[in-house]
């Protein structure tokens, strides 16, 4: 290997580099040369816009058109429906069930909550059977009568039932009440049409009959 002192005359390679677009300047720092750097672009503040003057874009003309509703709401209140029997056992609880002393004979236990369910579960039947009377000929004001009959034996069963002492169950049905008498000014403001020569709607069931009118939306 050559010594360092056997290469001292040669001189080393130059390296082509590249030259630079932009020139190099120099200048004097604390008594030392010092490369300036190429001066960049120039950083401005983005300039402030102002707003836009408004009348320069001027809105686009709307009218609204007003439809009136096909109906008029005749009745002030709006009632939900009358619970199913299913509704009114997930608030109340299931009733008791008999107690059987076998040919001793047996204990009724909740026979004033059984006879309520079993009234309540009439009404809803009555509602949904009306679907063969409304295609028999059966007159509006019967098929209202035959709603109202059962409303009335449910309304029944439940004034008996607050009137025991022993009944544990009230907050339910004193709220279930409630229902019925909403119900009840109801069917008595559809009979009140119909006396007045109004209809029941023919392609409507008795069920959804009651839930417009339960909105507040007359025949």
């Amino acid at each position: 290997m050559a010594s360092m002192e056997g290469i001292r005359g040669l001189q080393p390679r130059q390296l082509h580099t590249p030259q630079a677009q932009t020139p190099q300047q120099v200048g004097q720092l604390d008594g030392r040369q010092v490369l300036i750097a190429a001066r960049g672009p120039d950083l401005r503040a983005p300039e402030a816009r102002t707003p836009q003057d408004p009348s320069r874009f001027p809105q686009m003309q709307r009218q609204p058109e007003i439809v009136e509703p096909h109906y008029q709401l005749t009745r002030g209140a709006r009632f939900g429906a009358l619970d199913t029997s299913d509704v009114l056992i997930s608030k109340a609880g299931r009733p008791k069930d008999d107690i059987s002393f076998g040919f001793l004979g047996s204990i009724k236990m909740s026979t004033g909550y059984k006879a309520l369910i079993s009234d309540l579960d009439g009404y809803h039947s009555t509602i949904s059977n009306d679907e063969t009377w409304r295609h028999s000929g059966k007159s509006d004001s019967s098929r209202l009568s035959d709603v109202s009959y059962r409303l009335e034996e449910l309304e029944g069963s439940a004034d008996r039932y607050m009137t025991q002492a022993n009944h544990t169950r009230k907050d339910q049905i004193s709220d279930l009440r409630g229902q019925i008498r909403n119900e009840r000014t109801v069917i008595d403001g559809l009979k009140k049409e119909i006396s007045e020569g109004a209809s029941l709607p023919k392609n409507m069931s008795m069920e959804q009959i009651l839930a417009f009118a339960r909105e507040g939306v007359p025949l």
